[in-house]
């Protein structure tokens, strides 16, 4: 029987495209490992954007793609369950297919905190001991979208943010979600650190500190050295130091947010356009009620349930985290 590696059959990720940022292949990764991980196939490492800086660049099995196999099958979302370990298959998952991920499960979350590490030592951000720590992630598309957008095969000239609605919630969206935890934590000092692509990072900042009252908050982005890889792997593991994170469905700070596990957790899952103004009409907040800063767990409640002007649309139960949707009236 023709095999794989040695082994019969096998599973990994396509070549990485030329339009595949870090964080893209970063849940690309985690998928075909949580795939392998919960059917038992072998994975063989598909190397990608800086996965050289990673601890997985060392431990990983590397594919090449000259491997004999008996065939070859492409696997989309929803259809994980159809594999043959014995049928010397090699079982390429699309870096787009959806997965369900357990990240719950103790044992794969210790193996992707344990693969997804830098492989030398990179200096922290120091943050101060006396603050509720926010870390707010804003994509602004970077050098990888300022060629040409396919969609579906096709070149399409629509706006990224527009295509990609959640990816890149509007500075309004961020600035609630500032106000909503500041206001949650009232009297409390608190440091907000942004996370952006953008090439004027402190304009950004003077927009959040004209709309959100700064007496007892201090913002703050990172001035220097933004461009590097190892900077860029600074920031994926900075964000995992936070209390707070708000986001947009961005690959990059998703799985910061699943390796760091922060208190709190906001970011968009409903973006409305009505051809001229994106709005961010639905959210989700993701809250650890077991986490230091919420050891008052009628607090947590209290921020889920409690605001004004919010209304819950659906919730749902899931471990110790509660995932919740709002929608604004």
């Amino acid at each position: 029987m023709t095999s794989v590696h040695g082994v019969s059959s096998a599973l990994t990720t396509p070549p990485s495209c030329h339009a595949a940022r870090f964080g893209d292949c970063l849940r690309s990764y985690a998928a075909a490992k949580w795939v392998s991980y919960k059917y038992g196939l072998p994975f063989l490492y598909q190397p990608f954007e800086h996965s050289n800086l990673l601890v997985l660049h060392e431990k990983e099995r590397r594919h090449g793609w000259g491997s004999a196999s008996k065939c070859r099958v492409r696997l989309g979302s929803g259809s994980f369950s159809r594999f043959d370990p014995d049928a010397a298959t090699l079982y390429i998952l699309h870096y787009r297919a959806y997965q369900a991920i357990n990240w719950e499960d103790e044992g794969f979350i210790a193996l992707m905190r344990e693969l997804i590490r830098p492989r030398k030592v990179i200096e922290s951000i120091r943050l101060p001991d006396d603050a509720i720590t926010i870390a707010v992630h804003v994509r602004r598309g970077g050098a990888k979208q300022d060629g040409p957008l396919f969609q579906d095969g096709a070149q399409c000239r629509k706006p990224i943010d527009i295509l990609f609605k959640n990816k890149f919630p509007t500075h309004a969206f961020y600035v609630e979600q500032i106000k909503r935890l500041v206001s949650f934590f009232t009297g409390k000092k608190i440091y907000v650190h942004l996370f952006t692509d953008d090439p004027e990072p402190a304009k950004i900042i003077e927009i959040y500190k004209k709309e959100v009252d700064a007496s007892m908050v201090e913002f703050a982005y990172r001035e220097s050295n933004r461009d590097k890889p190892t900077d860029i792997l600074r920031d994926f593991f900075d964000l995992q130091y936070f209390d707070c994170l708000i986001r947009g469905d961005s690959g990059f700070s998703f799985i910061a947010e699943k390796l760091g596990d922060p208190a709190i957790s906001i970011f968009p899952t409903h973006v409305s356009f009505d051809g001229e103004t994106l709005t961010t009409d639905m959210v989700a907040v993701r809250v650890d009620p077991t986490a230091c800063i919420l050891r008052d767990t009628s607090r947590s409640e209290g921020f889920l349930f409690g605001m004004k002007r919010e209304v819950v649309t659906s919730t749902e139960q899931s471990g110790r985290f509660v995932t919740t949707n709002f929608s604004r009236r």
